[in-house]
């Protein structure tokens, strides 16, 4: 996979600048690029984590460590048990209208409460909560690797220059090369996600 600098190389060859100013603005560009094409495809690129809590008595969230882009699942396994139990995903207005003032017990739902994940009924034992994600990709600086395969590389280098061609205010050039990105990102996104799709995490045989 290409780096970012490798990736600033390829830019500034393509639009014939090897100037100071112009590498601060590829620069920017890039890394903008980047976090844009990932929030379509980082989650088919991107390993799940999953991580364990044990059970806070009346306790009803369970924030996970990272900033999570998707959240997959969360289980629950009662104290003694050898299985975890799938909750069901409800909105936060449902856990207000129907969970609420339930008292303690075995939690059988869960839900977001801004990006923190909550389980309900709050837990009447010390259970263990578990939590299935795909984290948020950083963003691409200099020093890091693109998570972008090579053969997606014209994605973000039409995509930069469609943005630097602009900001020279060539803007036949900005709107041809816009034009490429666009495409280019539609079959990025299709060929991605039919060939990588993530599979199922297994919540069980801890």
């Amino acid at each position: 996979m290409k780096t970012f600098d490798e990736y600033v190389i390829d830019i500034q060859k393509e639009v014939d600048d090897t100037s100071d100013g112009a590498k601060t603005v590829i620069k920017r560009y890039l890394t903008s690029i980047y976090a844009e094409v990932m929030r379509q495809v980082g989650q088919y690129l991107m390993s799940s984590v999953t991580e364990d809590d044990t059970a806070v008595l009346n306790q009803t969230a369970y924030p996970v460590s990272q900033d999570a882009s998707v959240i997959h699942q969360v289980a629950y396994k009662p104290v003694g048990a050898t299985n975890f139990r799938l909750l069901q995903n409800i909105s936060l207005e449902d856990y207000k209208d129907n969970f609420i003032n339930r008292p303690a017990s075995l939690p059988t739902v869960w839900f977001l409460d801004g990006n923190v994940v909550n389980v309900a009924p709050k837990p009447s034992e010390a259970g263990t909560v578990r939590r299935v994600y795909t984290p948020n990709i950083t963003d691409l600086v200099s020093g890091e690797t693109s998570l972008l395969p090579d053969r997606y590389a014209n994605v973000l280098i039409d995509g930069v220059v469609a943005k630097f061609k602009a900001w020279e205010n060539n803007l036949d050039a900005a709107s041809i090369y816009r034009s490429l990105y666009g495409q280019e990102l539609h079959d990025c996104v299709l060929d991605i996600a039919n060939r990588t799709k993530p599979l199922r995490p297994k919540l069980y045989n801890v």
